[in-house]
């Protein structure tokens, strides 16, 4: 990267810190010796209700072969973060993450090499606290996020992602996202959904969140998509 000489220390420091905040809006990256791990969002804005298109990016910046389980939302291996202040942070969970074994799914990555792991954030699976006392419930909900969809008002997000593997563990650094309120139709569209997290569920997925496997499911999945498929040519004809 060309570096610029500022002669007045002040604006060297300012041009640092806008430069640092562009790069975070873009892609937010962090690494210890071994691996460098990094977090993309596809659009730097979304709309409440919206999903969140997001690539994780782990890379071997040593000069060894490393030995390394799979990175994986469903795993557990890779986890997302989301914090409302750039502070606190919050653990994501969507649909089905961290439910599989990860078991001996172990790969090797060479020098330099790089992995990639798609994932999408809307639908989080909230862990549910009504049955525990508020000292308990309290602390669950300041680890994992507390409602169904994700981000439930508009403002900036930040992400931050996260590698475990036995002993080892990385975070990313975090990346701001700034979602805003939904106009025009999507605005009585999100009115209607967003007490109820079975819409986003489906939206994330294409599924139903109850007894998926049921015949029932199977119809409410074909209108859902129906109606999903209208609301597109809608917003295309506006």
């Amino acid at each position: 990267m060309k570096r610029i000489n500022y002669i007045v220390s002040a604006t060297i420091i300012l041009g640092v810190l806008l430069f640092a905040n562009w790069q975070t809006r873009i892609s937010a990256r962090s690494q210890d010796n071994l691996l460098q791990l990094s977090l993309t969002a596809e659009q730097e804005r979304y709309a409440l209700g919206e999903i969140l298109e997001l690539d994780f990016e782990l890379k071997n910046v040593s000069d060894e072969l490393l030995e390394i389980g799979k990175p994986s939302v469903y795993t557990g291996s890779l986890q997302l973060w989301l914090s409302e202040d750039g502070v606190n942070f919050r653990e994501y969970k969507g649909p089905r993450w961290s439910m599989l074994n990860a078991g001996r799914n172990r790969m090797k990555l060479a020098a330099g090499e790089t992995l990639h792991a798609k994932a999408t954030l809307l639908y989080n699976d909230r862990f549910p606290t009504e049955h525990l006392n508020e000292l308990y419930a309290a602390k669950y909900r300041r680890e994992r996020i507390d409602t169904e969809f994700a981000a439930t008002s508009a403002g900036r997000y930040w992400l931050k992602a996260v590698f475990k593997d036995g002993k080892t563990e990385i975070e990313s650094e975090p990346l701001a996202i700034d979602i805003a309120e939904p106009v025009g139709l999507d605005t009585e569209v999100w009115e209607r959904i967003k007490t109820d997290g079975a819409y986003a569920y489906f939206l994330q997925t294409g599924e139903v969140k109850y007894h998926p496997d049921s015949v029932f499911a199977e119809r409410i999945s074909d209108k859902l998509i129906k109606y999903n498929r209208n609301l597109e040519n809608a917003r295309r004809l506006k």
